[in-house]
């Protein structure tokens, strides 16, 4: 392993301009959710750089976002699949108005944490392994979903069908910014809540008004009570409207419910609660529709995953970084993957914080650290 580890540095602490050109050209592309053709650029140029190297090249179009999957076969024994998404919360326009820059010790612009920076891990660790010759893998995948800051409706089903046989998953989230990865997250459920009653005179005739929005102020109290019933649930009624006019008993009243959920068991209890919540009414005349689901399963810390955080700290310690991981209430498209039995281990990417913030950034020292981490531990995985 020495001759690789030597090999595998040498070559990337030549690559350091190149990494950050490549992450200022990634940053300074808009590429939010609904931003088509700016997610299709990201993806675009990194199939280019992974083609390079000897990658197949898929990209898959579609009526939405478009999706990347490139892979390449070796001499091993071990799929590996190594995840990450080309969008970004940031509107048309972001990257013109704050562009990238280097400030102190840190990389800032729109998307460069969550996730940018990881996308570039990916493509120098496998030029890295490429350069070394490095062969010790069945399969390499590498996925690049194109929409999943909005729930991964059209790649969802690329990262199920394409781990099916995976032995291995790393996620390029960034690394929290304590430098600890994740090795759980939450699960995530959104819900729905319509509430339709009678409009009346609120003066003249209020009795024949049945009022949404005083039955949506039982319903979100008792929501909000399941935070305290069930441990390490989350629940929050986040957005909310109803009314016409202040003189006007409300017809309708409408919430939108976010729930975090630490395992499965308690996702199926807190979800059968949240519809017997909805379904019972203070006034007979409400009627009440919820539409949502549990739209991405737990990822749960397995034993699978401390093998993979173990070799991570192995390498980690060659690199004089010191590992830790962490759990998270956020979600990933590590969770559809963790679900299927796959060992996941996320938050592979540099070490940043303020997502989805003007001030997101990474520590930029942590680029060349996390990529170099990231080829070795693809090297040591494919030799055991």
């Amino acid at each position: 392993m020495q001759e690789q580890v030597k090999a595998i540095s040498s070559y990337l602490d030549g690559k350091v301009e190149e990494l950050e050109f490549l992450l200022s050209t990634l940053v300074n592309i808009d590429s939010g959710s609904y931003d088509y053709g700016g997610v299709a650029r990201v993806i675009q140029t990194l199939a280019v750089s992974l083609k390079e190297i000897g990658y197949q090249v898929d990209i898959k179009k579609t009526s939405e976002a478009p999706n990347l999957v490139t892979k390449k076969f070796g001499t091993g024994e071990k799929k590996i699949l190594l995840v990450g998404h080309a969008d970004t919360v940031f509107e048309r326009g972001t990257a013109l108005s704050r562009p990238y820059k280097i400030e102190g010790d840190k990389i800032i612009g729109p998307g460069v944490s969550d996730m940018k920076a990881g996308l570039v891990t990916i493509v120098y660790a496998l030029k890295a392994l490429e350069n070394i010759h490095f062969t010790g893998y069945r399969e390499i995948t590498v996925i690049i979903g194109g929409d999943e800051e909005i729930g991964s409706p059209s790649s969802k089903q690329i990262y199920e069908n394409e781990a099916a046989d995976a032995d291995a998953c790393f996620v390029f989230e960034p690394g929290r910014a304590d430098g600890s990865l994740v090795s759980a997250r939450k699960g995530v459920g959104s819900f729905n809540l319509t509430l339709l009653g009678l409009p009346a005179h609120a003066g003249e005739s209020p009795e024949k008004g049945a009022s949404a929005i005083k039955e949506l102020a039982h319903k979100i109290l008792a929501l909000e009570k399941l935070n305290e019933l069930y441990k390490g649930v989350t629940l929050t009624v986040g957005i909310i409207s109803g009314g016409t006019r202040a003189n006007v008993i409300p017809e309708k009243a409408t919430a939108e419910i976010d729930v975090r959920l630490p395992d499965l068991q308690t996702a199926h209890e807190v979800i059968d609660r949240i519809k017997e919540i909805c379904k019972r009414t203070a006034d007979s005349r409400i009627q009440v529709i919820l539409e949502g689901e549990l739209n991405r399963p737990p990822m749960i810390k397995t034993e699978g995953t401390e093998y993979l955080l173990n070799i991570v700290k192995d390498m980690g310690s060659i690199l004089d970084m010191e590992i830790t991981d962490t759990t998270t209430g956020g979600a990933s498209d590590g969770n559809f993957i963790a679900a299927l039995g796959v060992p996941v281990l996320d938050g592979m990417g540099p070490t940043g914080d303020n997502y989805h913030r003007a001030d997101e950034f990474i520590y930029r020292k942590s680029l060349l650290q996390k990529t170099k981490l990231t080829a070795l531990t693809l090297c040591k995985l494919g030799m055991v």
